[in-house]
């Protein structure tokens, strides 16, 4: 097609999340052939395939407006007295069409099938996730519509344009992140007992915060550790869910024992079980160990102030895989009952002496 100046684009009153993708999508890469698509305002009508005065939508494309899921435009898939509805489309697919976006481009894949599927089928969640439809995000833009907005049809419009921008933005860094990862990232790998295969862990210098959930998904390397440091010398440490009977107990332990021996060369070393608790022991208080997700955090998004680790990632991948294989020698969780309990602190200590030197 020719393009064609636009100035004003036209949703339907109470925009669904379908509009709002859709516009998103001209906004984002419109422009070449839908001219001032950025800076275009935007208008609300009655739903339907009519215009507020009879005229085709072509003749109102023609005075710069651009219809979007209503009035029979070009990207409405309602059915008209004159054409069928689009089954295999939504607003915002149609846009993807005509903008030649493929469906399966990587930052917008999921987007587009969500989209498509809320509208078009009217299917939200699958099977046993069905009682959280109410939480899906193209249900809580009706919400946001009904019970928050109040009319205000810009408003809720423009909460939904946040959370696909939001969306998009956090599907742009997990590529960004599967590049950084192949330029400067490790893998060790380690094999414990009760797991068929060697276990993957990744470690990289990073600030993305997409590059966990990358590197433990199938795109990534589904690393069954993935420890994360940042340009302020912070460093995760994020074990994958997939991989059930993971624990890192020990490797809590074994790093905040080496947190202790960087202060003094002979620290009070807590006990065996107060090492492995959730709070971090006084004197290594940058170390807070999660135990439902078996997450051990120096610092975080919510605790973006925490002192740095003074450990370096080399040591803290060694220190991982040493904690790992010690976990599997006596299988003890927070609490170790092991006879040996007083033993194994001894020789830990020793032992991560010995990779410090």
């Amino acid at each position: 097609m020719d393009p064609i100046w636009i100035n004003t684009v036209v949703l339907h009153k109470q925009p669904h999340w379908d509009e709002a993708v859709a516009l998103f999508l001209l906004r984002l890469y419109g422009a070449p052939l839908f001219h001032g698509i950025r800076e275009a305002k935007v208008v609300f009508w009655n739903a339907g395939s009519n215009t507020p005065d009879g005229r085709s939508a072509a003749e109102w494309e023609a005075e710069g407006y651009l219809l979007v899921g209503v009035g029979g435009g070009r990207f409405d898939e309602h059915p008209t007295r004159t054409k069928p509805r689009e089954q295999e489309f939504c607003a915002a697919t149609l846009v993807a069409k005509c903008l030649g976006i493929k469906k399966d481009e990587a930052a917008l894949r999921t987007l587009l099938a969500y989209t498509y599927r809320t509208d078009a089928t009217a299917v939200n969640l699958p099977g046993a996730d069905r009682d959280l439809v109410i939480f899906g995000i193209a249900n809580v833009s009706k919400m946001i519509n009904r019970y928050v907005a109040n009319g205000d049809d810009q408003k809720a419009l423009d909460w939904m344009m946040m959370a696909v921008e939001a969306y998009y933005g956090s599907q742009m860094e997990f590529i960004y992140a599967k590049q950084e990862f192949e330029q400067s990232g490790t893998v060790t790998t380690v094999q414990l007992e009760g797991f068929q295969q060697p276990l993957k862990i990744s470690a990289v210098v990073s600030d993305n915060t997409q590059m966990g959930p990358m590197l433990r998904s199938k795109e990534g390397n589904q690393s069954a550790v993935v420890i994360q440091k940042n340009s302020k010398g912070q460093v995760q440490i994020h074990t994958n869910k997939a991989y059930k009977g993971l624990k890192i107990f020990d490797v809590a332990r074994y790093i905040r024992v080496a947190e202790f021996l960087t202060k003094t060369p002979e620290p009070v070393i807590p006990s065996w079980n107060e090492l492995a608790q959730e709070q971090a022991p006084e004197g290594v208080e940058e170390w807070f160990f999660q135990h439902s997700g078996q997450m051990l955090l120096n610092g975080s998004l919510t605790n973006p102030d925490a002192k740095p680790t003074a450990l370096s990632l080399r040591l803290i991948v060694e220190l991982v895989v040493t904690g790992l294989k010690q976990s599997g020698k006596h299988q003890c969780g927070a609490v170790c009952n092991c006879e040996s309990a007083d033993k194994i602190g001894t020789e830990l200590c020793e032992t991560i002496l010995g990779l410090i030197k």
